[in-house]
């Protein structure tokens, strides 16, 4: 049996998504309670929208890094890939695990192996160069869902829009926002947001790499399935365009 190991970004996706139902619950509620879709800009926003926290980044396949030994220029090295296996090669320890740890825990690897080398202080940096993980997550109810790029001033309205924008199914005023807790531990943390506020010069939060946004279905939408797959299909009758039906053979329907 062939083991698969997930990518630290899938792995924090999956267990926020564990929430997703409950979250879609919230918003459905949100636009339930009062019967119309939540008006927009209504409430403040959590602290921690208002406080982004911070997340050490996790290096990922891709990632290309440098590695400084300050006391040591021979054994440095710049522009150093994460090979597809999560490995990298550095000077005379070869092949170290670089995925999933933050620089400063692969550095602290890095200092250890030198360490053993009897190598004299052997005091390491390891400095991100280029990304290749960074990415929030965008689901639900548009065009193109799946992995953004998390790049520059990412926010809620333009990761959706970079997803393919809404569908007209979506229920635009209550985007679920998941997050990562991180250290403070506990499930992920959740909002209701408003993507119509949001592109009216609304509050539109800033991204942490790692989030997770859901758009939800619209209450039209889901009655409109609802009909199709529990009414519509269990008739013993054909509904047709115009306010007929069709029984038996439709060559006996007068309407035709």
């Amino acid at each position: 049996m062939r083991t698969v190991t997930k990518r630290p970004l899938l792995a924090r996706a999956a267990r926020m998504a564990a929430g997703l139902g409950a979250c879609a619950a919230l918003a459905g509620a949100c636009a339930s309670a009062s019967g119309v879709t939540p008006t927009p800009g209504v409430g403040p926003s959590p602290v921690w929208l208002r406080e982004p926290l911070p997340v050490e980044y996790k290096l990922d396949v891709g990632d290309v890094v440098d590695l400084k030994l300050y006391y040591h220029p021979d054994l440095s090295d710049k522009d150093v890939l994460i090979r597809p296996d999560g490995r990298i090669w550095a000077h005379l320890v070869g092949d170290v695990t670089a995925r999933g740890l933050t620089p400063t825990e692969l550095a602290r690897q890095l200092r250890e192996q030198y360490a053993t080398l009897k190598i004299q202080q052997p005091e390491v940096a390891v400095v991100v160069r280029k990304s290749a993980g960074l990415r929030v997550f965008v689901g639900g109810e548009v065009n193109n869902p799946g992995m953004i790029p998390h790049e520059g001033w990412m926010t809620v309205s333009r990761a959706i829009l970079q997803a393919g924008g809404p569908k007209a199914t979506a229920e635009a005023g209550s985007v679920v926002l998941l997050r990562d807790p991180g250290a403070r531990g506990g499930g992920p943390l959740s909002a209701v947001l408003s993507l119509d506020s949001a592109l009216a010069g609304g509050d539109d939060p800033l991204l942490q790499p790692y989030d997770v946004i859901f758009v939800p279905k619209s209450r039209i939408a889901k009655l409109n399935q609802y009909v199709d797959q529990y009414v519509v299909k269990m008739l013993p009758v054909t509904l047709s365009a115009g306010f007929y039906y069709t029984q038996g053979d439709p060559r006996n329907n007068p309407f035709h």
